[in-house]
């Protein structure tokens, strides 16, 4: 176990700790609160064990953490190697048996008086590629002249609370602290993996909330604060990872960000108190959002323009144990797929949604949980309707993305402009097609029945399992069976399934438990997909996304089954011998033709 001789004007004493992560600094919470010396900040610096090297690192202090009279960013520690903080020397023992052996050290005489600072920190490097921890075989290790030493009493004390141990890259970080260089090399990693957009960070202009641009495209990231630095390739790196949002979860000693690709988390790496508090302050400031208020849910948006096109972040902030915790939700166009033709549903599904939007009556449901789809499909299925010659509005929570010559309405809870006012509102604005963003209650569910009968097309979601399902779902919100009887045109059900890296992929054959799951015969002989990971699939074994559908299409003997009211069985019984494909049979034809695997299937499906 390590220990730390603190060598002050006042007095010498030692310190053992834990061997993982030591901090010192004026705050309470810090291991070695020195609270009398006005030239250290509140988190001044910490020595951490790193990859076997213990490091002293700099916490982006006021006046900086000295080695030999010089401000460093984090170097290596050898046996009795001396750093200093403010008025304070710290000798660095790497075994108690080194301390016992050692005497204590009195305070040199001419070092800095209480009225002067020590030499101001040189500015740290912006570049990602510069921001590198000295742990390299061939960095240098600081191992300064030991001080002058007495045979004063030695005084062990011990930290004042046990902080999680040191991140090693790799490794999981739940029990992690951010190093110095760790951040943006991280980053930058994840930034250079994926898909190559076709641009790099030097072409990303950073938009506030009212569209002013607060950073100019081709200003070198070196003229950048660290803060705006790690925003860009953030965002950077989710365009190239394909990433949904992005995640900054505040922990006890620091904080982690995350990413969510292809429905599924990935951290990316951690960072300090300090740089999470200015990240999130520099959006808050994007956004337009209050700063100093930290309690409350918060809500904003900026944007980032890219060649061609500009790209909206949709922030919320969410007060937590530790903090805020801050998600973006990543709004880039061209991540989503823009036609029914790039949904990669069955033909016969495609044909039936693209015949139906043409119609000019009648009701047309996506249902699925949160994060399957719908919207996504519901916008493929507006733009297959020529907004030149019909009046098309539509109403969201919130509005996602802008289509041309379409009517968005924007719901706001707080002026009294919820779904169903505001439908009430859209069949006063002369429409031939109303979008509704979700059915969520008797009043827009039977609301938007009663317009589909007086000649318009309704195209909505339902929260619900499947297509029978969302049919018991409006009788239970309180629509008469006639209504949706004589309305419902078509119900779509979808799920998202993780589609299998093609460059990593490998063949396996089924087990007995795989077999009873796909419906196979002992007697079929059939090479399914598991994936493996590679770099091109962040070491997940998956790389995009595909639908898994599920159709059912109100012919009249649906509509007559509907109208006495049935329950699942009823509906269910009706569907039987017509060619109904449930979810279930498309996600065995994805496993059975290598889309994707069976685990992934049964977790998003349920094979049985």
């Amino acid at each position: 176990m390590p220990v730390l001789e603190l060598i002050s004007p006042h007095r010498t004493h030692r310190v053992s700790f834990n061997g993982a992560r030591f901090v010192f600094g004026r705050d309470d919470a810090c291991d070695a609160t020195l609270d009398g010396d006005k030239l250290i900040s509140r988190k001044h610096c910490e020595v951490v064990l790193y990859k076997g090297h213990y490091l002293v690192h700099d916490l982006q202090s006021r006046n900086g953490t000295l080695v030999n009279g010089k401000p460093i960013e984090a170097v290596k520690l050898a046996d009795k190697g001396v750093f200093q903080v403010g008025q304070t020397y710290v000798r660095f023992f790497l075994t108690p048996e080194s301390a016992k052996a050692t005497p204590l050290a009195a305070y040199p005489e001419n070092t800095t008086s209480s009225s002067q600072a020590p030499p101001k920190a040189a500015p740290k490097p912006r570049d990602p590629d510069d921001l590198q921890l000295a742990d390299d075989d061939d960095e240098p290790v600081y191992d300064v002249a030991v001080l002058v030493e007495d045979d004063s009493a030695v005084v062990e004390t011990t930290p004042t609370h046990n902080p999680p141990p040191p991140s090693i890259p790799g490794e999981a970080p739940d029990s992690a602290t951010p190093q110095p260089g760790d951040v943006l090399k991280t980053i930058v990693d994840m930034a250079r993996m994926g898909r190559d957009p076709g641009f790099g960070i030097e072409s990303l202009s950073l938009l506030n909330a009212r569209g002013q641009v607060v950073h100019e495209a081709g200003a070198a990231l070196s003229d950048a604060t660290e803060s705006l630095a790690h925003l860009q390739l953030l965002t950077l790196g989710a365009l190239r990872s394909g990433a949904s949002d992005i995640h900054l979860e505040p922990k006890q000693y620091d904080a982690l960000i995350r990413v969510r690709v292809d429905g599924a988390m990935l951290d990316v790496c951690r960072l300090t108190a300090e740089q999470t508090k200015r990240l999130m302050s520099l959006i808050k400031i994007l956004c337009d959002i209050d700063i100093s208020r930290k309690s409350i849910i918060q809500e904003g948006h900026f944007s980032l323009a890219v060649p061609g096109r500009t790209i909206d972040y949709r922030v919320s902030f969410a007060p937590a144990m530790y903090g805020q915790k801050m998600v973006i939700r990543v709004l880039d166009p061209t991540q989503a797929p823009q036609q029914l033709a790039d949904l990669d549903m069955p033909q016969f599904i495609q044909d039936k949604l693209a015949s139906t939007s043409q119609q000019s009556t009648g009701t047309v449901l996506v249902c699925g949980p949160t994060g399957s789809g719908k919207t996504t499909t519901l916008y493929a299925v507006l733009r297959q309707i020529d907004a030149h010659v019909r009046n098309v509005l539509t109403i969201e929570d919130p509005i996602e993305y802008e289509i041309e010559h379409v009517t968005q309405i924007p719901v706001d809870t707080q002026e009294g402009h919820t779904f169903g006012n505001l439908l009430r509102t859209c069949l006063r604005q002369d429409p031939d097609v109303i979008v509704l963003g979700e059915i969520r209650d008797q009043d827009t569910a039977v609301t938007s029945m009663q317009a589909a009968t007086t000649g318009h097309l309704v195209l909505s979601t339902v929260h619900s399992n499947d297509t029978v399902s969302t049919v018991l779902r409006l009788l239970d919100l309180g629509v008469e069976p006639y209504l949706i009887a004589s309305t419902l045109n078509i119900v779509l059900a979808q799920r998202l399934v993780r589609r299998l890296c093609e460059s990593c992929k490998k063949p396996v054959t089924p087990t007995e438990q795989d077999r009873l799951r796909l419906g196979l015969a002992e007697s079929e002989d059939v090479t399914i997909y598991s994936p493996v990971g590679c770099d091109a699939c962040f070491g997940t074994g998956y790389a995009g996304r595909v639908g898994v559908f599920e159709l059912l299409d109100a012919t009249d003997a649906i509509r007559d089954v509907i109208l006495s009211n049935p329950n699942l069985v009823d509906l269910r019984q009706a569907l039987a011998g017509t060619g109904f494909r449930s979810l279930k049979d498309h996600a065995i034809e994805r496993v059975l033709s290598g889309v994707t695997s069976i685990d992934d299937a049964h977790r998003t499906v349920g094979l049985g």
